[in-house]
C-alpha cells in the first residue's frame, strides 16, 4: 500500500487518506500523532469524508484518540460520507488511526489541525469535544 501516517509538530497541518483525492487502497493502516505546544489545543475539522460505511463501521474506519496513542482518550470511530463534527482535543496531543479491511474502497479524506490556545480560565476543565450535543458522532459510531 501507499505510504501512510506520520508525526505532525507544526501548529496546522492537512490530512489525506493515501491517495487522495483518488480512492484509498484495501489492507491499510495508518497512524497519524499530532503533537503541538504545551498548554495548546487541537482543532480538527473534516473537509472531506468518505469512508466504506456499515453499520458498526468494522470495515474501513476512522478512529481519534484524545491522547497519543491508540488506547486512551477514545473519541470517536467513523465511517461513511457524513462530514463529522469538529473535535477540539483536551491537551496537546492526539492520534488518528486509519484501517482498511481486504474489499470496497472509497473516496478517502481530507482532514485539517489548527491549534488553539488553551482558555486561561482555571477551574474549566470539561472536555469540549462534544460541543454541549450528547451524541457528537451523529450516529455513526460501532460498539466495540
Amino acid at each position: 500500500g501507499k505510504e501512510c501516517g506520520g508525526v505532525f509538530t507544526d501548529s496546522k497541518h492537512v490530512f489525506k487518506s493515501p491517495g487522495y483525492p483518488n480512492e484509498y487502497e484495501n489492507d491499510q493502516i495508518c497512524y497519524w500523532h499530532i503533537r503541538v505546544k504545551y498548554g495548546q489545543r487541537i482543532h480538527l475539522q473534516f473537509l472531506e469524508f468518505d469512508v466504506e460505511d456499515d453499520t458498526a463501521c468494522l470495515a474501513d474506519f476512522l478512529e481519534i484518540y484524545d491522547s497519543y496513542d491508540d488506547i486512551n482518550g477514545f473519541v470517536g470511530r467513523f465511517c461513511g460520507d457524513e462530514l463529522p463534527d469538529d473535535i477540539i482535543s483536551t491537551g496537546n496531543v492526539m492520534t488518528l488511526k486509519f484501517l482498511t479491511d481486504a474489499s470496497v474502497t472509497a473516496g478517502g479524506f481530507q482532514i485539517r489541525y489548527t491549534t488553539m490556545d488553551t482558555p486561561s480560565k482555571a477551574g474549566d476543565g470539561r472536555n469540549s469535544t462534544s460541543q454541549g450535543k450528547t451524541n457528537f458522532l451523529s450516529g455513526k459510531f460501532g460498539i466495540m
